[in-house]
C-alpha cells in the first residue's frame, strides 16, 4: 500500500535544453540530482519519451536520437519483480500503474523529467546564381533562407556574395537554433 511505499525517482536536469542532430544522430542526456530514494529490491532506470510514447529504457540517462523533436528523459524507481518496464508503451500508462498515479504498484516516476529539444541541421538552397565569365572573378550567388548565417571559406559572412571566382565552396550554415 502507499504508506509502505518509500521510493522517489528524484529530479533531473538536462545536459542541454536544445541540441542539434549531427549527421543522422545525436546523443541527449541529463543529470540525476542525487535526491532519489531506493528501497531494498528497487532499481533506478531512465525512460525516454516523445509525445507520451515510450521510446527507450536505459540504466543511464543518455540516449541516441535519430530524428528531431521534443524528448523527455524520466527517472523511475521501481521493483523489477513486480513491474516490467518493457510492458508499457506510454508514460501515462507507466504513471497510472503506480500508487503515485492511483495504481497499485509501488514505484515512482518523475513525469516532468528533463525535456530536451532536438533540431535538424540547417540546409541552404541557392536562390540566385550567376557564374563567372571569362576568368573575371565576377560570379554572384544568393542563398536561402536569408536569415541563416553563412560563413564562407575566406571568413566573409553573408547570404549573398559577388565577385566570386568559379569553384566549389564549402560554407558553414548556422540557423536560428545555433545548429551548424
Amino acid at each position: 500500500n502507499g504508506q509502505n511505499c518509500n521510493v522517489f525517482a528524484g529530479s533531473m536536469s538536462p545536459s542541454s535544453f536544445e541540441v542539434c542532430l549531427i549527421g543522422n544522430t545525436t546523443t541527449i542526456s541529463s543529470s540525476q540530482v542525487p535526491d532519489y530514494i531506493l528501497s531494498a529490491g528497487y532499481e533506478l532506470k531512465y525512460i525516454l519519451s516523445q509525445n507520451d510514447t515510450v521510446i527507450g529504457i536505459s540504466d543511464t540517462p543518455e540516449f541516441t536520437i535519430g530524428q528531431s523533436g521534443e524528448y523527455i528523459i524520466h527517472p523511475i524507481v521501481y521493483n523489477p519483480n513486480s513491474m516490467d518496464l518493457g510492458d508499457y508503451q506510454t508514460i501515462s500508462s507507466v504513471f497510472e500503474s503506480t500508487i503515485q498515479g492511483a495504481g497499485s504498484l509501488c514505484a515512482h516516476l518523475n513525469v516532468t523529467g528533463a525535456k530536451i529539444i532536438v533540431h535538424e541541421l540547417p540546409t541552404a538552397n541557392i536562390a540566385y546564381l550567376e557564374e563567372e565569365n571569362c576568368d573575371q572573378s565576377n560570379g554572384k550567388v544568393s542563398l536561402n533562407p536569408s536569415n541563416f548565417t553563412y560563413l564562407w571559406p575566406d571568413g566573409e559572412i553573408g547570404s549573398t556574395r559577388h565577385d566570386l571566382p568559379s569553384g566549389n565552396y564549402e560554407i558553414t550554415v548556422t540557423d536560428f537554433n545555433d545548429c551548424s
